[in-house]
C-alpha cells in the first residue's frame, strides 16, 4: 500500500516520502516510524512495542523516543500542542490520527513513474585587520544563552526561527512561573480545609476520585451551572476527605483528550468521556459524573459515581437554584459512598451563587464574562472579601498587577476571616513573585501559612520558590518536597508536575543540573498528557536553560523549536516580549545576527516592563557587543541593569555586567569579595570581571585563577568555557603560549559545538604554529561560525611551529 495523507505520500516498498510531489528525504528512523504508526492506525501503538519496531531493540531511552516523535511531527508539519498527525496516549504510547488514504501499489508507482519523468524534463543544468588572539568570549553565549546549531548539519539558507518561550531567570524566575501557580491556588482555594492526611507516594491513587463538568438541560444563560456545579461537588467530597483533582485540572484534561479546532468553542461532553483515558492522565480511579437540569420551578442535580468495590451509585436532588440542588446532590452521594457529609466552609453565608457562576466563568477561562458577573452583583455582594479576593484574581490573570494589589490590600485590611486571610495572602505572594519582589513574597506566603487553612501546599510551593530565587536551597526544598506530598496526597497530578517544575528550578539555581533535567522532563511528561501550553513552556524554558549551560546544544536546540510551536498559544504581551528575547539569544547564539536584529527591531521594547524589557536589553547588548558596536552595548546593558536585582549568585546578572563592563563601562562591583564562598555560575564569572578590570598584572592573575578555581569546582560547562576563555587569552597576549596550552584540554570536548571555544583552539593552534591542528581548528570554526567573524590574522597559516623553531 501507498499511503497519503495531507499533503503527503508515503510509498513503503519504495521507501520515498514526496510532499506535494517533491521527494523529501526522511531520516531511516523517522520514515520507519510513520509507516508502522500509518499501517496500526487503528490502534494506540505501546512505547515498547514502537521502540522495537523501529529501534530493533528494547533498551532505548525515554527521551530518545520522545525526540524522534517530536522530531517526526515536526518534519510533517505537525507539533505536540496540535498533535495532528501523532497523538500521544498518555501513560501507554502514541497512536497516527490523521485521516488517511490507501492507494494500490502498482497504481501508486506508475503516477510515481510519471512524477519523476516530469521532475527530470523540468530540470536544467546549473550554469580590515582583525586581532591575532580572539577577544574574549562573553560568556552569555554560553552560560545565558540559545542553541548553537552546527551548520554542517543544516543547509546555508535557514528559515527564521519562531520565538521561543523564556526560560526561568535565575534574577526573576518566580515571575515568570507565578501565573501558572495562581491556576492552581484558584482551583484550591474555594472551600475551607481541605487538608488530607500525607500518605505514602505509592498510595494516593488508590482512592483519587475526579468531578466531570455536568451534563446540561437548562437557558442558555445558565451555562454557567456546568462548570459551577462541577466545582461545587468537587470542593463538597475534597472537605470530606476525599482526594479530588482540581477541576482545572480536570477540564485541561479533557481539553488534552479532545482539543477544539482553533478559534472553536471547546463542546464538553462528560457523558462520552472515556474513564480509561482520562484516568491515566488525572491518576485517578473513579469519576463522578452528573447532571443539572432546569425545571419549571426548581433545579434536579443527578450525581453518579463507583464506590472502591466498583458498584455504582446515584443520587439526586431538587431545590430552588443549582448551587443548593449540586449541594445536597453531593452530601448524598458522600453518604452513599460511606462519607460523612462535608462542614459548610466559613463562608457559607455569602453570596455563592454569584461567586460560583464567577468561578465557573474562570474555569472555562472567561475572564470577562467572570468580570461582568461580579460587576453585576449587588454593592453588598462585591464589597464582600471573597468577591474582592475574585476580583483580584481576574486582574492578576489579565496583567492588572496594581489593581490586583489594591484589592488584596483592602481585603487584608478589613480583617477578614481566617480561611478568606490566608487566601489572600497566598495571592498576594504570587503577585509579588510576578512582579520579582522574592523577599517579600515569601514574607507573605509564610503569613499565609501561620493560618490553617486549604492554601497549605500552594502556599509551600509558592515560598519555596520565593526562597529558590533567593538562594535559600536548603529551605526552598524542604517547602517544595512537602508541598508535593501535600499535592499527591490530594490526588492532584497536574499539582505534583508543577511542584516537580519547580524543584527543577531550584536544582538549576544550585548548578545541580543533571537532577534538573529529570525534575523537569518528568513535569512536560505530565503537561504533555494534560495540554497544557503554558505549562509546557515553563518545563521546556527550564530544559533549554540546563541544555545550553552543559553545552549540550543539539538538546537545546530541539527544546527551543518545541518552544516554538507553542508561542502562538501564548496570550501574555509581558511573556511574549520576554519571548522575543530569548529568541533573539538563541539567534545570537547561532551566529544568525540579522535574524535577532529584525526580531528585537519588532519586539516592542520601547513598550516593554519589568522582567521582559531588561531582558531585551540583555539581549540587545549582546547582539551589539558581537556585532563591534560597543557604545549600543554599553548603553544596552547599563538599562538592563538598571533595575535587575542585586544578587551575587545570578550569573546571569553578572553576566551582563561583565559585557558591560567589556564595552567600555565601569567595572563590575563587588567582584572580589566573593573569594571565600561557596562556588557558584554567578560568583566565578564576577572573579572573571576583577580579573579584566585589574589595575596590574599579579590582581589580574590571582583573580584568573580564583575564577577558575571556582569554575572547576562548579563543573558547569559553560561557565568552565567562560572563564577559560577569559584566561586562556590573557595568556596568550602575555607570549604564555604553555600555559595557555594547558587550559585548552577544559574546552577540547566542546569545541566541536560552541564557536567560541572553537576560536579558542585556532588561536592556541596558530600561536604555536601548528599548521595541520589549526587547520582542522580553523573549519571547526567556520562550520560553527554564522555572521561572526574570523579575525583576519588567524585565519592564515602559521608561519612556523613554535615546538620547531626552538629545537
Amino acid at each position: 500500500m501507498v499511503y497519503v495523507f495531507d499533503t503527503w505520500r508515503i510509498d513503503p516498498a519504495l521507501r520515498e516520502a514526496r510532499r506535494d510531489g517533491e521527494p523529501v528525504a526522511l531520516p531511516r528512523r523517522v520514515f520507519d516510524l510513520v509507516v508502522y504508526l500509518l499501517a496500526q492506525r487503528a490502534r494506540a501503538v505501546g512505547r515498547d512495542e514502537l521502540v522495537a519496531a523501529v529501534w530493533g531493540r528494547v533498551d532505548v531511552a525515554d527521551v530518545q523516543v520522545s525526540q524522534l516523535i517530536a522530531r517526526t511531527r515536526r518534519l510533517l508539519g505537525d507539533d505536540a500542542q496540535a498533535q495532528a498527525t501523532i497523538r500521544t496516549v498518555a501513560g501507554f504510547g502514541y497512536r497516527w490520527v490523521m485521516p488517511v488514504q490507501e492507494l494500490d501499489a502498482a497504481a501508486a508507482a506508475a503516477d510515481a513513474r510519471a512524477a519523476a519523468s516530469i521532475e527530470a524534463a523540468a530540470v536544467a543544468p546549473a550554469g580590515g585587520g582583525a586581532p591575532d588572539v580572539p577577544q574574549a568570549a562573553l560568556p552569555t553565549s554560553t552560560v545565558a544563552s540559545g542553541a548553537v546549531r552546527p551548520l554542517s548539519a543544516e543547509p546555508t539558507h535557514r528559515a527564521p526561527l519562531t520565538p521561543v518561550a523564556g526560560r526561568p531567570r535565575r534574577a526573576a524566575l518566580a515571575g515568570v512561573l507565578a501565573a501558572l501557580l495562581l491556576l492552581a491556588v484558584a482551583a484550591a482555594l474555594r472551600v475551607a480545609d481541605r487538608r488530607v492526611a500525607v500518605r505514602p507516594a505509592s498510595e494516593p491513587t488508590a482512592d483519587v476520585i475526579a468531578v466531570l463538568p455536568m451534563e446540561l438541560d437548562a437557558s442558555a444563560d445558565a451555562g454557567w451551572v456546568q462548570l459551577g456545579v462541577m466545582d461545587l461537588v468537587a470542593g463538597r467530597l475534597r472537605a470530606a476527605g476525599f482526594a479530588v483533582p482540581p477541576s482545572d485540572s480536570v477540564l485541561v484534561a479533557l481539553r488534552a483528550l479532545e482539543p477544539a479546532a482553533p478559534g472553536a468553542q471547546k463542546h464538553l461532553a462528560p457523558a462520552r468521556v472515556d474513564a480509561q483515558r482520562l484516568n491515566p492522565i488525572l491518576g485517578t480511579r473513579r469519576l463522578v459524573r452528573g447532571s443539572a437540569q432546569q425545571l419549571s420551578d426548581r433545579w434536579r442535580v443527578v450525581l453518579e459515581a463507583p464506590d472502591v468495590q466498583g458498584r455504582p451509585h446515584r443520587v439526586e436532588a431538587e431545590r430552588a437554584d443549582p448551587i443548593a440542588a449540586g449541594s445536597h446532590a453531593a452530601d448524598l452521594l458522600l453518604a452513599a459512598l460511606g462519607h460523612a457529609n462535608a462542614p459548610e466552609p466559613e463562608y457559607a453565608a455569602a453570596p455563592e451563587l454569584v461567586i460560583q457562576r464567577s468561578q465557573a466563568a474562570i474555569l472555562g477561562g472567561q475572564f470577562d464574562t467572570a468580570q461582568q458577573i461580579l460587576d453585576s452583583a449587588s454593592p453588598i455582594q462585591q464589597a464582600a472579601g471573597h468577591v474582592q479576593l475574585q476580583l483580584a484574581q481576574i486582574d492578576f490573570y489579565r496583567g492588572r498587577l496594581d489593581a490586583a494589589a489594591q484589592r488584596l490590600d483592602a481585603v487584608l485590611a478589613a480583617d477578614p476571616p481566617a480561611e478568606l486571610r490566608a487566601r489572600a495572602l497566598a495571592s498576594r505572594g504570587m503577585l509579588l513573585l510576578r512582579r520579582g519582589d522574592c523577599n517579600r513574597a515569601e514574607q507573605s506566603f509564610s503569613a499565609a501559612l501561620a493560618v490553617p487553612s486549604a492554601v497549605e501546599a500552594t502556599a509551600l510551593a509558592g515560598r519555596g520558590l520565593a526562597r529558590s530565587c533567593q538562594f535559600a536551597h536548603a529551605t526552598a526544598i524542604d517547602d517544595l518536597g512537602l508541598a508535593r506530598l501535600r499535592l499527591e496526597a490530594a490526588g492532584d497530578r497536574l499539582g505534583v508536575a508543577r511542584v516537580d517544575n519547580y524543584l527543577g528550578v531550584a536544582d538549576a539555581n544550585r548548578d545541580r543540573l543533571e537532577p534538573a533535567l529529570v525534575r523537569f522532563e518528568a513535569a512536560l511528561a505530565v503537561y504533555e498528557s494534560f495540554g497544557i501550553a503554558d505549562a509546557q513552556r515553563a518545563a521546556l524554558s527550564g530544559l533549554l536553560d540546563v541544555h545550553v549551560q552543559l553545552l549540550r546544544w543539539s538538546d537545546a536546540e530541539r527544546d527551543a523549536e518545541r518552544l516554538a510551536a507553542l508561542r502562538p498559544h501564548i496570550a501574555d504581551d509581558g511573556q511574549r516580549q520576554t519571548l522575543d528575547s530569548d529568541c533573539a539569544r538563541v539567534l545570537i547564539g547561532q551566529g544568525r545576527h540579522r535574524e535577532a536584529a529584525e526580531l528585537l527591531d519588532a519586539s516592542g521594547i520601547a513598550s516593554a516592563e519589568g522582567a521582559a524589557r531588561r531582558y531585551l536589553e540583555a539581549a540587545r547588548a549582546e547582539l551589539a557587543w558581537r556585532q563591534g558596536h560597543h557604545d549600543v552595548a554599553r548603553a544596552a546593558a547599563a538599562r538592563a541593569l538598571q533595575d535587575w536585582p542585586p544578587r551575587v549568585a545570578d550569573a546571569r546578572r553578572a553576566a551582563i555586567a561583565l559585557l558591560l563592563q567589556r564595552a567600555g563601562g565601569a567595572p563590575a562591583a563587588g567582584s572580589a569579595d566573593t573569594a571565600d564562598e561557596l562556588p557558584s555560575a554567578g560568583r566565578a564569572l564576577q572573579r572573571l570581571a576583577a580579573a579584566e578590570s585589574a589595575a596590574d598584572v599579579d590582581s589580574a592573575e590571582m583573580n584568573y585563577r580564583a575564577a577558575l578555581e571556582q569554575a572547576d569546582a562548579l563543573g558547569v560547562p559553560a561557565v568552565v568555557a567562560a572563564v577559560t576563555q577569559g584566561y586562556a587569552t590573557w595568556l596568550l597576549r602575555a607570549g604564555r603560549l604553555d600555559e595557555a596550552a594547558g587550559l585548552s584540554g577544559r574546552i577540547a570536548s566542546c569545541s566541536a559545538q560552541d564557536f567560541d571555544c572553537a576560536l579558542l583552539r585556532v588561536a592556541l593552534f596558530h600561536a604555536w604554529g601548528e599548521r595541520d591542528a589549526w587547520a582542522v581548528a580553523l573549519a571547526q570554526a567556520r562550520l560553527l561560525a554564522g555572521e561572526r567573524p574570523i579575525p583576519g590574522a588567524m585565519a592564515q597559516p602559521p608561519l612556523a611551529s613554535v615546538r620547531n623553531v626552538m629545537n
